[in-house]
């Protein structure tokens, strides 16, 4: 197997260089929208976090009390869960901690029209936070990057027999497409419904005008336009958009 592609080196890098490499035992694969790619196992994550750490609760863990949790309605259409808390944890005696927060749509409408309450919304926002709070020291930072969207990184860290055609969760796999001629512009990407909806939330000076795009994205969000992890991060940019605006 060939050698692991390393981070760069910094003096400030040391821990993020330590966990920075994704274990593919570690990576599931997933399917959406007729894509396949690979998401990252919280537990595996977990796992690594307590490796360097300590047993959850005592080397790093959610601070007590710290706990935050909402919920509101997009336009007319669902309902969003979201969850706040503060992430804390000890390395090498001492201690640091920052905020981490994720959101979650708590129901949905099946093709057939009946109302769907997701059970496991608190489980499911809960990891996420973490795991998103993990990837900020660092951990997983290859798949974050987007690194495991190329064959080249993937053969780096696995045998060309077993590597998976895959990409990062946040960012869709693209067709290959061959080299454009050296005489010849290559085509500017179109952006994808996410990155108009974001733009448009980004966008919005007014109550009105945010409740009239949430109102439109929980239209594309009924017709299944957006990944799940694009449905959260919507979410999350409303409520930052909805907080900054009654500002």
């Amino acid at each position: 197997m060939a050698a692991k592609k390393q981070p760069p080196v910094a003096p400030n890098l040391e821990l993020w260089n330590r966990v920075f490499n994704t274990d593919p035992e570690y990576l599931k694969e997933v399917s959406k929208g007729g894509y396949k790619f690979h998401a990252i196992d919280a537990y595996g994550q977990f796992q690594k976090a307590t490796e360097v750490f300590g047993p959850f609760g005592i080397g790093w863990g959610v601070e007590p009390g710290s706990e935050k949790f909402d919920h509101f309605t997009v336009g007319n259409a669902y309902k969003l869960f979201y969850y706040s808390a503060t992430l804390w944890y000890d390395l090498s005696g001492q201690r640091g901690a920052f905020p981490i927060a994720s959101s979650i749509q708590i129901d949905s409408q099946t093709s057939a029209g009946k109302y769907r309450v997701d059970e496991d919304f608190m489980k499911k926002v809960r990891t996420d936070a973490l795991t998103k709070g993990l990837s900020m020291l660092g951990f997983n930072a290859d798949v974050f990057l987007g690194m495991w969207d190329g064959n080249k990184y993937v053969g780096e860290v696995q045998t060309p027999a077993s590597a998976p055609i895959s990409t990062s969760p946040f960012i869709q796999p693209q067709p290959t497409q061959p080299a454009p001629s050296p005489y010849q512009q290559p085509p500017q990407p179109e952006a994808s419904p996410y990155q108009r909806s974001s733009m448009a939330i980004a966008a919005c000076q007014t109550k009105a005008e945010l409740d009239n795009v949430a109102r439109t994205i929980g239209d594309a969000m009924k017709a299944g336009m957006y990944t799940q992890d694009e449905s959260n991060a919507l979410t999350s940019e409303y409520h930052a958009a909805s907080t900054r605006i009654s500002a």
